[in-house]
């Protein structure tokens, strides 16, 4: 009787478990996607194998999306009820064809194809100058087709074609390279190097939160201090002593420069981890 009742017990868990990640069903879907988009009528509800879809048409700017929702297994017997939409995807879409003299246009004078994506669009040109010139443009489309802020945070990546060869590796990789990326809606251009030095910023900062940047430099391995067999990780890491690593400086709290390297080294104390480089510990004084 006793092994019965803790079956039972485990067969309500599960139950119960399972009943926590149902799928919100086309009602919810409808409300939750004028809650955040506004105005729209159903036009279709389907039951899928994993939840439901509904499709919305969208009254401000006439054009059809769709809300979605699934379960996410996050357990051995729990599920988690999630919703996702193509909105941004589909308005997207929907601004090119009403736009489609003006993006034919900036195709053909920058040679560029786009990628819609929904919250991140990719521009792409042979030319990184053309690449950006064409971001932008794109980025001025959309702007002025974002009624209500709907498009606020939509990002535009620039790119390259995936044909140039890595200074530092030797190695020709087969991704495209970025060149910027624009953000809707005040449209900034952020270059690839502006990127790095936040994300730089963000590294300094882990070890100084006062750290300011001030400049980077580029030197060949073999005229910094490190030696090639001490250096760790394999994505994008330095392979001869001839290849370039940057180096981004920084103002510490006590006014000493400090610098982060672009490149790891091998942890002495213990092989199966890496450590960014930096000289936060031998920083220097201008005074000194």
């Amino acid at each position: 009787m006793k092994k019965i009742s803790i079956l039972f017990v485990l067969c309500l868990m599960v139950l119960g478990l399972t009943a926590c990640g149902r799928p919100a069903r086309p009602g919810k879907l409808a409300r939750e996607a004028r809650k955040t988009y506004g105005s729209a009528k159903v036009v279709s509800k389907v039951k899928t194998p994993i939840g439901y879809s509904v499709t919305m048409h969208d009254k401000l700017q006439d054009f059809d999306y769709t809300i979605y929702s699934y379960r996410e297994v996050i357990g051995l017997f729990n599920y988690r009820g999630e919703i996702s939409d193509t909105f941004k995807a589909s308005l997207v879409q929907k601004i090119i064809y009403d736009e489609k003299i003006a993006v034919d246009d900036l195709k053909d004078r920058y040679d560029a194809t786009i990628d819609v994506g929904g919250s991140i669009n990719y521009v792409y040109s042979a030319d990184p100058d053309k690449a950006k010139q064409a971001a932008i443009e794109f980025a001025d489309i959309l702007q002025r087709n974002n009624l209500e802020g709907r498009l606020d945070y939509v990002e535009i990546t620039a790119l390259t074609l995936g044909t140039y060869l890595s200074e530092r590796t030797g190695f020709k990789p087969d991704h495209d390279e970025e060149v910027g990326r624009i953000t809707l809606p005040d449209k900034t251009w952020k270059s690839k190097e502006d990127e790095l030095i936040e994300l730089y910023t963000i590294y300094a900062r882990e070890i100084d939160p006062s750290a300011i940047y001030l400049r980077k430099e580029v030197k060949k391995l073999k005229f910094t201090q490190y030696d090639l067999k001490d250096i760790g990780g394999s994505n994008g890491a330095p392979n001869y002593w001839s290849s370039p690593v940057t180096f981004y400086y920084f103002k510490a709290f006590d006014g000493g420069e400090f610098y982060m390297g672009d490149f790891y080294l091998k942890n002495p104390n213990d092989p199966t981890t890496i450590d960014m480089v930096n000289n936060y510990a031998q920083r220097t004084y201008p005074d000194d």
